[in-house]
């Protein structure tokens, strides 16, 4: 039995070279990160969202697919998390993220039978910034 991912990429399931547009643009995919993202953003952020029409983020936020405190960046650095989709053409986003965020580890990557479709990456600027502090430690005077 053959079985396709279902994100059209490849050519026996229609997608990249046939004209037809592929489901990734439409944020089919992304809607399923919304788990990751409600967890790890409960107050909101910015998130770059690889090649997404800007008005499926309105329809996945509408549908409750992903969360409305979520706000798209468009470009890589302003971005708290980076998502992009497996696809030939996006080789570059993935290191255009390595080169400038300084790392090359996705944080979640979502799946279909073990194949992945999409990594997410998170900017270290916002670890540091989300890290508790540590409290100072005060010394007493000797008595």
């Amino acid at each position: 039995m053959l079985r396709c991912i279902p994100s059209g990429c490849h050519g026996l399931c229609g997608g990249s070279g046939d004209g037809r547009i592929q489901p990734t643009v439409l944020g089919v995919h992304n809607g399923k990160s919304r788990s990751f993202f409600r967890e790890r953003l409960p107050n909101g952020g910015r998130v770059f969202l690889c090649d997404t029409f800007p008005g499926t983020v309105s329809m996945l936020q509408r549908d409750g697919l992903l969360p409305r405190n979520i706000t798209p960046a468009y470009d890589i650095a302003s971005a708290d998390f980076a998502l992009v989709h497996h696809e030939d053409h996006f080789v570059e986003v993935d290191y255009q993220i390595w080169v400038t965020w300084d790392r090359v580890d996705p944080v979640h990557v979502l799946t279909y039978d073990g194949v992945p479709i999409i990594s997410v990456y998170e900017n270290p600027r916002r670890v540091a910034r989300e890290s508790p502090r540590p409290t100072p430690v005060r010394s007493r005077p000797a008595q």
